[in-house]
């Protein structure tokens, strides 16, 4: 159990520290006298120091050194109701530095910081909570009506079920990216009609995205994750999306595959776009209209990679959110289990947001969600529509994941109607491409393309030398953008989009 020495006069302060260190062991000295003593006896042992910078019979200044030289090493919380004393002590290695009047929260999380460790959740006893409710009132009113999370009393948030509000060791300040939280509150005010503050800061500190006052605040985790530069520096924020080309994972069956890094907004963006181009896709005619076909919806897609996103537990290290997409399925695999108070029966009849409340916030602001509640419903109801089964979802305890059935799309076996004959002078190589994009449903990708003659080829690696084989099949990506080129240049197939998501059709599209 670490050991916490807290030195302040004010007994409302004190209150705060014996509820935010418990599960510590707390020693208090409420004057300069008491503070010597106890510096003398026992900081040897000592875990943290929250100190009062303003106590009526020492200087807050001439103490902090006192304790680096007993202890050169020991971290140092200052606290304060006059910010300008923190010049005196910045040299001293001070972590963290608190503005009085301080929320329990607030001194909590410093202390999570610079033990390297989240302190147990507490109840309140019926007084302790009066005197805490008290406390907290004069606070927000005294900070010009202060945020509180999500009304909790503070010093009783409960870390195991929101760890996006801890603070990540190491992050700074200048961790932060002001000018992606600027755009982020235009996009809201725009999108949302949002008419809160336009302040950057002030926007975050509302949003719990930085914890402390003083010289510059911390980030919190969820700050990091929406608004941080590169935040995979601190924690695994990252998405890994593979495709496979059987229903299984077998050694050579991955057939593209790429990590999505950055924030929260750009690991949705970024991934949606990736599964965009390995999105099974087709396209048939009903009379002039061209349908165009996935083999799973775009808009499950989207509510799939964001409710990974929003509901997986950040805090979990060293595990990020796997997406595999197989010629059958997709599976999405979140770390950190179900949230709390969710189970496979309740999943998407659940009200609200149990475990990252701010960051579903900040995605409704930025208009990535439009209503919570509503993402596994509507996946529900596309897969009804679509006549396939319901998603398997299962809490595996240390992560979740959610399994999507995909449309099967069928290869024809003779050309489309109303496609132009492939002539018996074409060679055998652009033969098999032109079969191929009808075997994919008459439109298809170069890579989509790519991956069907790769696997003919070892479909067929028994039947034919395998020279004659690569000579057909093994077609290098340059070869075949030359040769798919050929073909629309003939008339034998035509092309619509461009660079990657470049399709190629056997018939003219409308």
């Amino acid at each position: 159990m670490p050991t916490v020495l807290a030195i302040d006069d004010a007994q409302e302060s004190l209150i705060s520290v014996r509820i935010a260190a418990r599960g510590c062991r707390l020693l208090t000295a409420t004057t300069g006298e008491e503070a010597m003593r106890m510096i003398a006896e026992h900081i040897q042992s000592v875990d943290a120091v929250i100190l009062d910078l303003m106590l009526p019979d020492i200087d807050g200044a001439m103490l902090c050194a006192t304790i680096r030289q007993h202890h050169a090493m020991v971290p140092i919380i200052p606290i304060t109701g006059h910010p300008e004393a923190l010049r005196k002590i910045e040299h001293m290695g001070v972590s963290l530095p608190i503005i009085k009047p301080a929320e329990s929260t607030e001194i909590r999380r410093a202390l999570q910081e610079v033990l390297g460790m989240s302190l147990p959740a507490v109840e309140l006893d019926a007084s302790q909570q009066a005197i805490q409710q008290q406390f907290d009132f004069s606070t927000r009113a005294t900070n010009g009506g202060g945020y509180t999370a999500n009304g909790h009393i503070a010093g009783v948030l409960d870390y195991e079920e929101r760890p996006e509000l801890l603070s990540v060791r190491g992050a700074t300040w200048e961790d932060l990216d002001l000018a992606l939280v600027e755009k982020h509150i235009q996009r809201a005010i725009s999108r949302r009609g949002y008419d809160g503050t336009d302040d950057p800061l002030g926007y975050l500190r509302h949003h719990e995205c930085v914890v402390g006052s003083g010289f510059h605040p911390t980030p919190t985790l969820v700050g990091l994750i929406a608004f941080g530069i590169r935040p995979e520096r601190f924690l695994t924020a990252e998405i890994d999306i593979a495709k496979f080309s059987t229903p299984y994972e077998e050694p050579g069956a991955i057939v593209k595959r790429r990590t999505i890094t950055g924030t929260a907004f750009t690991q949705i963006e970024g991934s949606l776009a990736f599964l965009d181009t390995l999105n099974p896709q087709r396209s048939r005619m009903e009379g002039a209209e061209r349908i165009d076909e996935h083999a799973i919806s775009p808009h499950v897609l989207r509510e799939v990679v964001n409710n990974a996103v929003l509901h997986r537990d950040w805090s979990v290290r060293g595990a990020g959110i796997q997406i595999k997409l197989f010629p059958d399925r997709l599976e999405v695999m979140s770390p950190g289990g179900l949230p709390p108070g969710v189970t496979v029966d309740t999943i998407g009849r659940t009200p609200g947001v149990r475990r990252n409340p701010v960051l579903a916030e900040l995605l409704r602001n930025a208009g990535y969600v439009e209503r919570f509640g509503i993402g596994y419903k509507l996946i529900y109801r596309v897969l009804e529509e679509w006549g396939l089964s319901a998603p398997t979802i299962i809490d595996h305890g240390g992560f979740f994941s959610v399994s999507i059935p995909a449309l099967r799309f069928e290869p024809r076996e003779v050309p489309l109607a109303g496609a132009q004959p492939i002539p018996p002078t074409l060679t055998g190589r652009l033969r098999e491409i032109v079969t191929t994009v009808e075997q994919l449903g008459g439109a298809a990708t170069r890579a989509e393309v790519q991956e069907q003659l790769r696997r003919i080829m070892e479909q067929r690696s028994n039947e034919q030398p395998r020279k004659n084989l690569e000579r057909l099949y093994a077609v290098d990506r340059r070869q075949l953008q030359r040769d798919l080129t050929e073909l629309v240049q003939i008339g034998l197939l035509f092309e619509e989009g461009r660079t990657n998501k470049r399709r190629y059709y056997r018939q003219r599209p409308h």
